[in-house]
């Protein structure tokens, strides 16, 4: 039953495509099967390109899928990179605050050492100022 209506809906599209080409009734048996075949090999090529766009379609679908799989590979990358370039940045502000604690503390240490200094030169300078006048008092005594 099925292959009598598929054979009558390929007649009848037979019928309707010899109408559209300027056929008359009655239509020739040969008529009816060359647009037979010329319909069948219509759907041969659409079900070719049929195909063919859904190779294409599920190669483009790899495609999105590798460069899916690329792009969370990218920013895996620049989560790594700007996590240690976070531990680089930490690690000199740590680095950073060392050094200046460091020459505070070294100022200091300076600045004691230079007060040191002049105690003793201001010391220095008394006793020479002393030996100077003991020299003075010893030539105006001896004249």
């Amino acid at each position: 039953s099925s292959g009598i209506n598929a054979e009558y809906g390929s007649v009848t599209l037979a019928k309707e495509e010899a109408l559209l080409v300027g056929g008359n009734p009655p239509y020739s048996k040969n008529s009816i099967l060359n647009a037979c075949q010329t319909l069948k090999e219509d759907a041969q090529v659409i079900r070719h390109e049929g195909y063919s766009a859904i190779d294409k379609a599920d190669m483009i679908r790899e495609q999105a899928y590798r460069v899916k799989d690329e792009a969370y590979e990218i920013r895996d990358d620049a989560y790594e990179i700007r996590e240690s370039a976070l531990e680089a940045r930490s690690t000199l502000e740590g680095t950073l605050v060392e050094t200046l604690e460091l020459m505070k503390n070294q100022a200091t240490v300076n600045n004691l050492y230079i007060q040191e200094v002049r105690t003793s030169l201001s010391s220095l300078m008394t006793r020479m100022d002393r030996l100077e006048q003991g020299q003075v008092d010893i030539q105006q005594g001896m004249e």
